[in-house]
């Protein structure tokens, strides 16, 4: 079985498998579940029961608290109550593998400006992988994303992004880690966001629980050409140290999470920390 097994199972309707999974996705924001998986996995005779299925849907609802709330680079001392539901559609298509995830989330504040009290995302991926048997962690994934929230200073706002992960990103110094390369555009406030993120699980569990350590780094200008090369002033660094534990008597995740980060813009640091769960709502084959 392969890290992923846990997910593979939530998405088609299992029980919780007792391999880990990822509490905290590539782009290592709190908010963001963890949904790489190669199709191929989920063709596999163990998981569809022989049926040969080609396209499998899973939804989740994530419930919890978040203290000192923060969305890319932007840092507030706010702290959010929050719910979000979850669904990701994996499908083959002309010989392809491919992925459709619609996701919503809703935050209670304190009446913040620079907290949504909605936010959304539509995603769309194609996975690439050397051989038929290849699992998630050989595998790659672009995706392109529509973000949406509102604001209370800025209105509905949207943000266009695109991805480049990798399920084995630091095979080179022979160390499994997951980790990507993102860009967003940010038109409502005329912002370039380039980010690199990696993370390691550093201990695991029979029964499924595991901690994992994250680190990335980002930038961010008003122009495309800046942002690439410009804003050495302006980079963010995060770091993640989260918990995944399996409670199996409601088939759900209980996830912690402690999300540092340094802003040399601002000169300061930010000390995210978040409790949520993760409950599988339905999964299915066809």
């Amino acid at each position: 079985m392969t890290r992923n097994s846990r997910l593979v199972g939530l998405i088609c309707g299992a029980a919780l498998m007792s391999v880990p999974g990822r509490s905290i996705a590539q782009e290592l924001e709190m908010f963001e579940d963890d949904d790489f998986i190669n199709p191929k996995e989920l063709r596999g005779s163990s998981v569809s029961g022989g049926i040969g299925a080609e396209r499998f849907f899973g939804s989740r609802l994530y419930g919890g608290f978040d203290r000192d709330y923060q969305s890319r680079n932007d840092f507030t001392p706010g702290s959010v109550e929050f719910l979000k539901s979850a669904n990701n559609l994996y499908y083959n298509l002309f010989g392809s593998d491919f992925q459709t995830n619609v996701k919503l989330t809703a935050l209670l504040h304190e009446g913040r400006d620079d907290i949504p009290d909605v936010k959304g995302r539509i995603q769309q991926a194609i996975y690439f992988s050397h051989t038929a048997e290849d699992s998630a962690q050989e595998a790659l994934r672009c995706q392109v994303s529509w973000d949406f929230q509102k604001r209370r200073d800025l209105g509905l706002t949207n943000e266009f992004g695109f991805t480049v992960e990798s399920g084995n990103a630091l095979a080179f110094v022979n160390l499994y880690a997951t980790g990507g390369l993102m860009y967003v555009w940010k038109p409502a406030v005329h912002e370039h966001y380039f980010s690199v993120t990696a993370q390691v699980p550093v201990k695991s569990w029979e029964n499924g629980s595991n901690i994992l350590l994250g680190i990335g780094g980002s930038v961010e200008n008003d122009g495309f050409v800046k942002a690439l090369f410009k804003s050495l002033d302006k980079f963010t660094v995060i770091c993640a140290i989260s918990a995944e534990i399996d409670v199996r008597a409601i088939n759900s995740v209980l996830h912690l999470a402690y999300l540092p980060s340094y802003s040399n813009d601002r000169r300061s640091w930010n000390h995210e920390a978040g409790i949520y769960l993760d409950v599988p709502i339905y999964g299915g084959l066809f």
